[in-house]
């Protein structure tokens, strides 16, 4: 009879104790947002661990252990460098090998706010599919007692690069004996004649191998300097292609570059807004660059497309 009655005392305060971590558990809520919802290989997205719903806590809650979690056939693997500790949180520690984050706060915080926030980068051959990322295991302390959070998740699309060039039957130029054939393609206004659909980031080399010629091919910049053979292909410089005496001209223009680096930064963006408001800014080849779809103006599409671009800088 006594074992019985000492069994059920157990059980009776067993169950007061699940009760107070349940309760504990309802009195905090945890959220984890991200930066981006889509993201390409390649790419990085930040993951955000915030703290909401403070119902029971008195003195403010000053410590917290929980577990990252995240498909590593995914994403790079996350070092103690790529976390950042948000509003006083500080002492983070992260174990790379079990993914375990602990941090402390001096204070104390009563208040919605972020607490962490953790870089991930997308591996370059990562598959297109829906992964999840977690913060989970999550416990918490004003003093007391443990509190338990409920697991928090977050998911996230990882894509095919997105930013697509409309169909293009490339170049076909004869001229004499000349000839001169590429991926890109051409357009002629009054006595300049443009190539365009060129790839950010693309080098002399690259671009070499992308056209095929009879004659030489060489690039200028706009100080009239040869471009070199590991330098990137910008808008406004000019395509010279040479045979004996005779000789192609075409004025280059590279999707989403204004400014003539032959990359997509904030400042092409900031160019191609003021033309979207109809500033005028552009010149004939910088609309070429930046006209993406090919209407003929700079619409939000557009803009869409740049900010895909300068995400890869």
């Amino acid at each position: 009879m006594k074992k019985i009655i000492v069994a059920n005392v157990i059980l009776f305060i067993f169950l007061i104790l699940i009760g107070s971590n349940v309760l504990a558990g309802t009195s905090l809520n945890a959220r984890v947002t991200s930066s981006l919802q889509e993201v390409e290989g390649g790419q990085e997205v930040i993951v955000t661990l915030r703290f909401d719903t403070f119902q029971e806590v008195k003195k403010g809650i000053n410590a917290y252990q929980a577990t990252f979690e995240y498909d590593k056939e995914v994403f790079e693997q996350v070092k103690e460098d790529d976390i950042m500790s948000l509003n006083n949180w500080e002492k983070l520690k992260y174990n790379q090998q079990t993914g375990e984050l602990v941090a402390i706060k001096r204070a104390g915080t009563k208040a919605e706010e972020d607490i962490v926030q953790i870089k991930l980068k997308v591996k370059e051959d990562a598959k297109p599919q829906e992964t999840e990322v977690g913060i989970n295991d999550i416990v918490t302390s004003e003093g007391k007692e443990d509190l338990f959070i409920q697991d928090a998740i977050v998911k996230i699309n990882i894509i095919k690069e997105q930013t697509e060039i409309p169909d293009n039957p490339g170049t076909d130029i004869e001229q004499g004996e000349l000839l001169f054939k590429s991926i890109y393609k051409t357009e002629k206004e009054d006595t300049t004649s443009y190539l365009y659909k060129i790839n950010p980031k693309t080098t002399l080399n690259d671009f070499i191998a992308n056209c095929q010629t009879n004659g030489d091919i060489s690039i200028y910049k706009k100080d009239g300097t040869l471009l070199g053979n590991n330098e990137f292909v910008g808008t406004g410089m000019i395509l010279k292609v040479r045979k004996a005496q005779e000789e192609i001209s075409m004025t280059i223009a590279v999707i989403g570059d204004t400014d003539g680096n032959g990359e997509v930064t904030p400042t092409d963006l900031a160019d191609a807004i003021q033309e979207a408001l109809d500033r005028n800014i552009l010149n004939k080849v910088q609309m070429l660059a930046t006209d993406i779809n090919e209407d003929r103006k700079i619409t939000p599409t557009d803009l869409a497309e740049m900010i895909k671009l300068t995400l890869k800088l």
